[in-house]
């Protein structure tokens, strides 16, 4: 039996693949595991209702698929029951596109039943706002999610609520009360983060009891005071430094800090790479090959 399929395409190279035919004509299964990258979707709203006989998924990565939108696979799962199973979803548009706020929070669609079981979300570099990303947490179970990725996501800005008015806003004092069992923290070219952000971050230290992972890869704007801020405060609360940190890419992070972070035990183990200038690598994070 077929539990797992990779399709990984490069659109520079393969300029027509049958992706649609190929898929549409999928019988129903039993797949637990699909990623699909690099092919080219239709222009159509329904161009994911061939995942109806993929009913048992647990895995899915779609990375980099010319037309394919978040918004258009939010509306699937939304409107139809697709997977119980499912437990980690990476989606990753190949473009930009207008800013996507989801729809307001309702009892009548299926995203509860189709996320419920869902541990680690990634909607790296998506068209996603602050506010679509509450809307879309609303419906996970607490419980269960413990690694989330919203880095290079534009219509994204991590600061205290002042105004409903301001879709870009995603507040960490509803984040980190929303996903108390959060492992994971990955926000990597997240380009509003700055000082300001990780201030805001530090003072929510009391919800975050489960952090063990943050990724703050290039993001050029925070500095070496800031990140030390923060990694304090987590170790004072908690009496154990934070597992990993990532800040490759990070010029305005000194090595006198990475000294101290790694002197004073507020870090087990860090990677701080001055010369990294991107996030994915083929075969470990990605399945996009370079354009």
């Amino acid at each position: 039996k077929i539990e797992s399929i990779k399709l990984i395409c490069s659109i520079t190279k393969i300029k027509s693949f049958p992706f649609f035919d190929l898929l549409s004509k999928f019988p129903s299964n039993n797949l637990s595991s699909l990623c699909i990258t690099g092919v080219i979707f239709g222009c159509n709203d329904n161009q994911f209702d061939w995942l109806r006989n993929f009913r048992f998924l647990k895995e899915i990565w779609f990375e980099g698929n010319k037309n394919a939108t978040l918004r258009f696979f939010m509306r699937f799962l939304r409107d139809f029951p697709f997977s119980t199973k499912l437990s980690k979803l990476t989606f990753r548009e190949d473009r930009i596109l207008s800013r996507f706020d989801m729809e307001e929070i309702s009892s009548d669609y299926v995203y509860c039943a189709n996320l419920k079981n869902l541990c680690s979300l990634d909607i790296m570099g998506t068209s996603i706002s602050g506010l679509g990303l509450m809307r879309l947490i609303s419906y996970f179970d607490e419980s269960k999610m413990k690694k989330i990725n919203f880095g290079d996501c534009p219509f994204i800005k991590i600061e205290n609520m002042v105004s409903f008015e301001n879709p870009f806003v995603l507040p960490p004092s509803f984040l980190f009360t929303a996903l108390p069992q959060l492992e994971d923290l990955i926000i990597p070219q997240l380009g509003t983060l700055n000082d300001q952000s990780m201030s805001v971050l530090r003072a929510e230290v009391n919800n975050m009891p489960q952090l063990k992972r943050l990724d703050l890869a290039l993001n050029p704007s925070i500095t070496g005071v800031a990140i030390y801020d923060l990694l304090k405060a987590l170790k004072d609360l908690r009496l154990e430094p934070l597992d990993q940190l990532n800040i490759d890419g990070c010029a305005a992070v000194s090595h006198i800090t990475i000294g101290m972070l790694k002197s004073q035990g507020l870090i087990k183990t860090i990677s701080c790479s001055y010369e990294r200038e991107l996030w994915r690598k083929f075969g470990i994070n990605s399945f996009i090959y370079k354009k």
